[in-house]
């Protein structure tokens, strides 16, 4: 189950960019990411911490941060509209809104892959790391979804690929939980 320290403001950074995107239907890295994202909103709400949420496909969303169900309702709302079709990389997008993360507060970063520029994603933990923010990594696992760039009906193998990049994560200092395709999502 997801932690979250209590009281203090979470913010939720979802990633968008289309080559992100593995799976077929509501069986989708995306898809799995953006549950994951309705029940730490829902948990952070529950706790009475603030949260706010910040994606960017073709359009940046950004709901601010509060509490309580009309804030709930508002974030759930953006997260069923959202698409992945943006060409921003995950580590610009929370580079460009570390101003917006609270001292003592958390930052959850939604990856819907594994396939990440290691070196890009310690460089926007250690600026988040260094406003006082603690960060929470939620790996979707896209080696096990259906690869929709490397030809229909193959699954992508990357032996070893997931404990690498969690093991990377980890030496950073970041709390990390990996998502698999079938996995219930707390």
């Amino acid at each position: 189950e997801f932690e979250i320290d209590e009281s203090a403001e979470v913010t939720l950074f979802l990633d968008l960019h289309y080559h992100a995107l593995k799976g077929i239907g509501r069986e989708t890295t995306l898809e799995y990411a953006v549950r994951a994202a309705a029940s730490l909103a829902a948990h952070a709400v529950s706790q009475g911490c603030p949260v706010q949420l910040i994606a960017r496909g073709r359009r940046t969303v950004h709901i601010p941060p509060g509490g309580g169900q009309v804030h709930l309702v508002a974030i759930l709302d953006a997260l069923s509209s959202v698409a992945p079709d943006g060409d921003l990389p995950f580590p610009d997008l929370v580079e460009r809104h570390l101003d917006r993360l609270a001292p003592g507060g958390t930052a959850v970063l939604l990856f819907n892959t594994c396939d990440i520029d290691l070196a890009r994603h310690v460089d926007a933990i250690a600026a988040a790391r260094s406003r006082g923010t603690r960060v929470v990594a939620v790996l979707v696992d896209d080696n096990s979804f259906l690869n929709l760039w490397e030809g229909a009906g193959q699954k992508r193998i990357h032996a070893g690929l997931v404990p690498d990049v969690v093991r990377l994560l980890l030496t950073q200092g970041v709390t990390v939980y990996t998502i698999a395709q079938g996995e219930t999502i707390p």
